[in-house]
């Protein structure tokens, strides 16, 4: 009788606990859906990019066609939508940042076929209208490159289409549009973006390499002030592969780091350049303008085999890597201790920043049959807001539930 009970009692806490399990609730409730079609014969348009306005709880969106969005979260109303050409934009060119009262894009090349200047530029946007307050033209009409705003100005890749070899960094004022200073020193600047260090009142920027132009990669430390070069750092390479650096410079202690498509990781001292230490990470390239995240005594970014990594920025072990299933060409977003990203199906993943322990995956259906998965970006959060996009339109904010 005894034993029958034991018995009983074992079946009762597995039954209990399944139900649990079926009955769990998910990580992610779907807040407001919109949907973005494609117009004419382009394909929808995924929501790449975003920004969040705190002092009025507008969302703004880049698409990965032509429009620029700003959603009121709250009142789950659309504020404006304005068109923007894209067609030649797919990665960290997406970018949308907001300053003050105005939001920057990049626009891309517009010419008609009679003209001969380009005029891809930057846009800077009226933040409750949507309406263009002023463009900077770039020469470079195949754009790349991410937008980097810090207090009232903005930095800018540019290229000198004449020369393969010579690219430029830009400082503009963030309210008028016009040039600060240009530094046409560098070489050319891939999918990635500056970084300001404030301390040493310099801007970091890495560069394409290779086979692309014929040399190393570089990393540049720019005075923030006159636009001269401070230092310049070669990250040479063994063998002939691409490895363009694409991560967003980060600084963490005395020294800046930077990775690149083919998976090199280099630290390099703030001050001169030096390289303190150089590791490589085969097969496992960061993505596409993939940011590096310094949280407490770590560096976290992303890999293109869809993996989160946390590394030791005191000698370039990995600490911990997440094994995704699905691959990833760009970057993931950090919040709080929590690290977030999207593969390249309907699938989201969490995990934890201190250990790399998946916290949830949440997985959604399709739309009225639309496609799903990701042309690039990464997810983002505003504040219980989880936020989304893929190629069949969807636009998905959700709230984190867990």
């Amino acid at each position: 009788m005894k034993k029958l009970l034991i018995l009983c009692t074992v079946c009762m806490f597995f039954l209990l606990t399944s139900c649990i399990s079926i009955f769990e609730e998910p990580a992610l409730e779907l807040y407001w859906h919109l949907y973005f079609p494609g117009k004419e014969y382009k394909f929808p348009d995924q929501g790449t990019y975003f920004t969040y306005d705190e002092t009025t709880g507008y969302l703004y969106v880049r698409f990965s066609g032509e429009r620029v969005g700003c959603f009121d979260l709250a009142k789950k109303k659309t504020v404006w939508i304005r068109y923007i050409n894209t067609s030649g934009l797919t990665l960290i060119n997406l970018d949308i940042e907001l300053y003050k009262n105005m939001v920057y894009v990049i626009r891309d090349d517009v010419r008609k076929k009679d003209k001969k200047d380009p005029v891809c530029a930057i846009c800077a946007l009226d933040k409750l209208t949507g309406e263009t307050v002023w463009e900077y033209a770039v020469t470079d009409e195949k754009f790349k490159s991410g937008i980097t705003v810090h207090n009232g100005f903005i930095y800018i890749p540019d290229y000198d289409k004449r020369d393969g070899k010579k690219g430029m960094l830009v400082k503009l004022d963030a309210q008028t549009g016009k040039v600060v200073w240009i530094n046409k020193n560098v070489q050319p600047v891939g999918v990635t973006k500056s970084l300001i260090d404030e301390k040493y009142s310099l801007v970091y920027v890495g560069t394409f390499g290779n086979d692309h132009i014929g040399v190393a990669p570089k990393v540049y430390a720019l005075d923030i002030e006159s636009g001269e070069t401070v230092w310049e750092r070669n990250i040479l390479w063994e063998e002939p592969v691409i490895v363009d650096i694409v991560t967003v410079p980060a600084v963490y202690g005395d020294s800046v780091y930077v990775g690149t498509w083919h998976g090199e990781f280099v630290r390099l001292r703030r001050t001169d350049g030096r390289v303190v230490w150089s590791a490589e990470y085969p097969e496992r390239g960061f993505g596409f303008g993939a940011r590096i995240w310094v949280y407490k005594n770590t560096l976290i970014s992303s890999f293109v085999d869809g993996g989160v990594v946390c590394i030791d920025p005191s000698d370039g072990k990995i600490l911990w890597h997440t094994k995704n299933p699905e691959p990833t060409i760009e970057d993931c977003y950090m919040k709080g201790n929590r690290v977030y990203i999207h593969g390249a199906t309907n699938s989201f993943k969490c995990f934890s920043a201190d250990t790399g322990k998946e916290i949830w995956t949440y997985t959604y259906s399709n739309f009225n049959g639309t496609e799903y998965g990701r042309m690039g970006g990464a997810p983002f959060k505003a504040g219980k807001y989880f936020i989304t996009g893929d190629v069949g339109g969807n636009l998905m904010i959700y709230i984190e539930k867990k």
